[in-house]
């Protein structure tokens, strides 16, 4: 019996050895595989946050610039400056194709944000790299729409004054 118990602690011992002797060399756990494309994606982000910040200094100023115009009209109305009116009513249509021009522009923006959504349900990177670039492109798109209403509502002011 004891021949047979120091047989079998000498076949754990040698089993123990070999184990640790034969082992690969163990990696260490990866970070995170896709560490670089997250990094783009961030910096992505971070381009869009700002991008944000100037469509709503923009806004901002097209409320104060809309605020004026309607205090301009009120104006124009009460002293019967009919053909201030008009000139100024002559822009309406512009300021109305750039409104639906900026209106389908976040309609494909808005598709676009949920097909990133459920790409990032996904983990799929790639994709969410791409939707990212082209909402940034859609962003800016709007932004110059926007401009575009800015000067057109100084036209109009101008022709109320």
């Amino acid at each position: 019996m004891k021949k047979i118990l120091a047989l079998v602690l000498a076949m754990a011992m040698m089993f123990a050895f070999t184990t640790v002797a034969f082992a690969e060399e163990t990696t260490p756990p990866v970070k995170n595989e896709y560490a670089a494309i997250k990094a783009e994606i961030q910096v992505l982000r971070n381009e869009l946050s700002g991008l944000r910040e100037d469509h709503k200094s923009i806004h901002t100023q097209a409320v104060e610039k809309r605020d004026s115009i309607k205090m301009l009209f009120k104006t124009a109305k009460e002293a019967s400056l009919t053909e201030k009116i008009e000139a100024a009513r002559a822009f309406k249509e512009e300021l109305k194709a750039i409104h639906s021009d900026i209106q389908s522009i976040r309609e494909d923006k808005t598709a676009l944000w949920e097909q990133l959504k459920s790409a990032k349900t996904e983990k799929d990177f790639e994709t969410i790299k791409a939707n990212l670039t082209q909402i940034i492109e859609l962003k800016k798109q709007i932004i110059e729409k926007a401009t575009l209403r800015l000067d057109t509502m100084d036209n109009v002011i101008d022709s109320l004054k």
